[in-house]
């Protein structure tokens, strides 16, 4: 009876387990490309891989690049570049630095979204530069998830 007893507890605790990492590891969507900008650019602040990851297609990506996404390593530089311009963030490398708001998106295709991004730079003296970026965006049934 006692054994019983113990089997059942294991029984009830390991689909109890299985089900809690399930639901840990399910891809979380986009529900626009503007919104992808908006809660990636939050992520990237706040640094919180575990959840910026669960936004990218995974289909078809080695561990290393899983890895990377879900340490930080893949978003975050740990050394300045030689050639920065002297106002610009160096430190993100991917999908882009969140000071970048969104411009628009473009269609390549039924299912890959290239979105521009861009951040505006006052130069003085009424002088603006303007910096642009790009990333993609793969768009299923579910929404919108960034493309390592």
């Amino acid at each position: 009876m006692k054994t019983t007893k113990n089997a059942l507890k294991y029984l009830v605790l390991v689909p109890c387990v299985f089900i809690s990492q399930n639901i840990m590891a399910q891809p979380l969507y986009f529900s626009t490309p503007q919104e992808c900008v908006e809660i990636a650019a939050q992520l990237l602040i706040q640094e919180d891989w575990e959840i910026l990851s669960k936004y990218y297609f995974l289909e078809n990506s080695d561990e290393a690049i899983i890895d990377s996404l879900k340490n930080g390593s893949y978003f975050i530089r740990d050394k300045k570049p030689e050639l920065i311009h002297p106002t610009a963030s160096w430190r993100y490398k991917k999908p882009f630095d969140p000071n970048f708001s969104y411009s628009g998106h473009f269609e390549e295709d039924l299912d890959r979204i290239k979105v521009a991004v861009e951040m505006e730079i006052d130069q003085g003296n009424g002088m603006i530069q303007r910096g642009m970026s790009s990333f993609y965006l793969r768009r299923s049934e579910n929404g919108y998830q960034l493309v390592p």
